[in-house]
């Protein structure tokens, strides 16, 4: 009973993370298409996975690990490597994410994954890409296109890859490339989200507020999980505060500096939202 109690605990956690929005970027100026699960349902995948737990690592790590646990567990999908380290001169100069092969149409992909939650400030910058920043405004989704375009999607094809490619028997010339960027978005409160693209909307989550203008109410609960615990379902969040406790707790951040993640129990429904402290540097 216990082992199957683990099991449906981390089948619900797979499939948390399967429903996080995939932004769509595929445009002129970025010719690559999110990668997409070919199975229609979520449980053609999650059903068999069990005696699995997930190892208390950073967000990043997490990521990675769901993902691969996906792909390993694809019916139609073959995982032919995952994270290729690509070495020039005894260095290492890269890494190639995940090579895969679609068993449905015999397709050959490199994939390159991200987990990335970003907060939307019409004050910010000029190009709508870079709009899109991090909680803690040390990156921009415009510097994660630029990453992908011009650093990791290249690497398949810089001479040092050969070595590794040959011995995972790629060819090159006939592998597609795409991108799975869990996109975590928010938006200001009574921000009208239907002023941003369609792509953009479906990836909207929560919002974000300025800690001054922060109203807590008094027949809800509060949590402030931990960055390890924000790929998990809210229904994993077991410590609640009253609003004068989790004051305290955001407070204690924003003096630091820290942007929290928040997530707010009013009865059965759960909303998130971030906490910034940019207006107070």
């Amino acid at each position: 009973m216990r082992g199957s109690k683990s099991s449906s605990e981390m089948n619900n956690i797979v499939a948390h993370f399967l429903n996080i929005p995939v932004v769509d970027l595929f445009s002129k100026k970025f010719p690559y298409q999110p990668f997409i699960f070919p199975e229609e349902k979520i449980d053609k995948i999650t059903s068999e996975i069990s005696g699995v737990q997930l190892p208390n690592i950073i967000l990043g790590k997490q990521a990675e690990f769901l993902f691969e646990l996906l792909l390993k567990n694809s019916k139609t999908i073959e995982l032919l490597a995952a994270n290729i380290q690509i070495n020039a001169k005894k260095q290492t100069i890269g890494e190639l994410d995940y090579l895969i092969k679609n068993k449905l149409s015999n397709q050959i992909i490199h994939i390159e994954l991200a987990c990335k939650f970003y907060l939307f400030d019409e004050s910010s910058s000029t190009t709508f890409e870079e709009k899109w920043i991090g909680p803690n405004r040390k990156d921009t989704l415009f510097d994660k296109v630029v990453k992908f375009k011009k650093k990791q999607f290249p690497l398949l094809f810089n001479p040092f890859a050969t070595p590794s490619l040959e011995a995972a028997k790629i060819n090159t010339e006939k592998i597609f490339q795409q991108y799975y960027l869990t996109s975590s978005f928010y938006v200001p409160k009574r921000f009208d989200v239907q002023k941003l693209p369609t792509a953009y909307q479906q990836c909207i989550v929560g919002t974000w507020v300025y800690f001054e203008d922060l109203i807590f109410e008094d027949d809800c609960k509060y949590a402030m999980p931990s960055k390890r615990e924000w790929l998990l379902p809210s229904s994993k969040i077991v410590e609640w505060f009253n609003p004068y406790e989790i004051k305290a707790k955001i407070s204690e951040e924003i003096k630091n500096k820290r942007a929290p993640q928040v997530y707010k129990k009013q009865g059965a429904q759960i909303s998130k939202f971030f906490v910034v402290w940019w207006n107070t540097q």
